[in-house]
C-alpha cells in the first residue's frame, strides 16, 4: 500500500509489516526509516540517511568528540545507518557502526556500538571491541546535577563524557569493563 505522504507499507503472507517513510526531500538525500514488526517479536526501527553516510564521519581520539551525538546518535554514525530495536518495557538498544581515530597518522578502528537506553534511564554502551560502559539512573542524574542542568531524561547529556569519553578518565561511579583484558574499573 502506498500513502499520501509518500509512506509504504508491505505486508507479507505471515502477518509481517514493513512501514517504510521518507524524508519530504525528493533526491537522493532523503532520510528512510523503516520500522519491520511482527506479531510476538519486538520491533525494529532502521534510519537511513544518506547524506550521514557520504559524510563518513570519524570520530577524533580521546574525548575530543564526546559530546558528539548528544542531539541525534546520528551524528556519531560513520555509515549513515541507526538501528533500534524497540523491547517492551520501553528500552531501546540504538546499534550503528561508528569509526575512531587512533594515535598515529591515519590509524582507525571501526566498532559496531550498542547503546541499551533503559526507561529508568540507566544507559549501557557495548562496544565490539570489548567495553562495556553502565551508568546508572542515580550517576545520570548526580552527572546531570553537577553539569549543565538539563531536563533530566530528555535533554541532558553530561553523561555523554563518561560514556564516549577516555575510559581512564571516567569518574568514579561508572563501571568499564573491558571483556578484552578482563578488567572491571569502578
Amino acid at each position: 500500500m502506498s500513502y499520501i505522504d509518500r509512506s509504504e507499507m508491505l505486508i507479507f503472507p505471515d502477518h509481517s509489516r514493513i512501514l517504510i517513510t521518507r524524508s519530504e526531500k525528493d533526491d537522493d538525500s532523503a532520510i528512510h526509516t523503516s520500522v519491520f514488526s511482527q506479531e510476538g517479536y519486538a520491533p525494529v526501527r532502521v534510519i537511513n540517511n544518506p547524506v550521514k553516510a557520504r559524510a563518513a564521519t570519524i570520530i577524533g581520539a580521546g574525548g575530543t568528540d564526546a559530546l558528539m551525538g548528544k542531539e541525534s546518535i546520528m551524528e556519531r554514525s560513520h555509515g549513515g545507518l541507526v538501528s533500534e530495536l524497540l523491547l517492551p518495557d520501553k528500552t531501546t538498544v540504538q546499534t550503528y557502526l561508528e569509526k575512531q581515530e587512533l594515535r598515529g597518522i591515519n590509524r582507525f578502528q571501526r566498532n559496531l556500538i550498542h547503546l541499551v537506553r533503559r526507561d529508568d534511564y540507566s544507559v549501557i554502551k557495548v562496544k565490539q571491541d570489548g567495553e562495556v560502559v553502565i551508568i546508572s539512573t542515580n550517576e545520570r542524574a548526580y552527572l546531570n546535577d553537577i553539569g549543565a542542568q538539563e531536563e533530566f531524561g530528555t535533554k541532558d547529556y553530561d553523561y555523554f563524557f563518561e560514556l564516549f569519553g577516555v575510559p581512564l578518565e571516567r569518574r568514579s561511579g561508572m563501571y568499564t569493563v573491558n571483556l578484552d583484558q578482563g578488567r572491571l574499573w569502578t
